[in-house]
């Protein structure tokens, strides 16, 4: 009976040194299952990056505007150039970017913004209006260098890059 108690303390000893065993296999192979994952996932993320398309952003020239009258210009004052980038607002309020402190213009009076590739100034449903190239503009026009815009007593000249 004694040889009996032996034994089975012996295998215990071994059952728990199996189990240890075990235990570190089991560690090591969820190691390995986490590096395969993201290995896995770096490289779907490269293959994603390189077969991406190639945007490109703006193949516009750039526009500026050049202050030619500006008496009553609050901001962007005398003889400044004005880089329009994405879009450009000019009015009297202090919200603009060009500010024309006239009674005659509006508070918000017009926009230039930058659509599929191309410069639109919008008149926005000012009382006095908005002229392009002395044309009074109704909804928007596209401008180009060159083109000569005038807000109330402001004028500004389109130029390119």
């Amino acid at each position: 009976m004694l040889d009996a108690v032996v034994a089975f303390i012996k295998n215990i000893g071994n059952i728990g040194y199996l189990i240890n065993i075990a235990g570190v296999i089991l560690q090591y192979l969820i190691l390995f299952f986490l590096y395969l994952f993201i290995y896995k996932l770096a490289k779907n993320i490269y293959r994603d990056l390189k077969s991406a398309k190639k945007v490109v952003v703006n193949n516009t020239e750039q526009l500026f505007l050049k202050v030619i009258v500006a008496e009553c210009l609050v901001k962007n004052n005398l003889d400044e150039v004005v880089r329009v980038d994405t879009s450009l607002n000019i009015g009297r309020a202090e919200n603009n970017d060009i500010i024309i402190a006239s009674p005659i213009v509006s508070a918000e009076h017009a926009i230039i913004s930058c659509v599929k590739g191309k410069y639109v100034i919008t008149d926005l449903d000012s009382t006095n209006g908005t002229l392009l190239n002395d044309k009074k503009v109704s909804g928007s026009a596209v401008v180009k260098p060159g083109d000569e815009i005038s807000i109330g007593p402001a004028r500004f000249i389109a130029q390119g890059e």
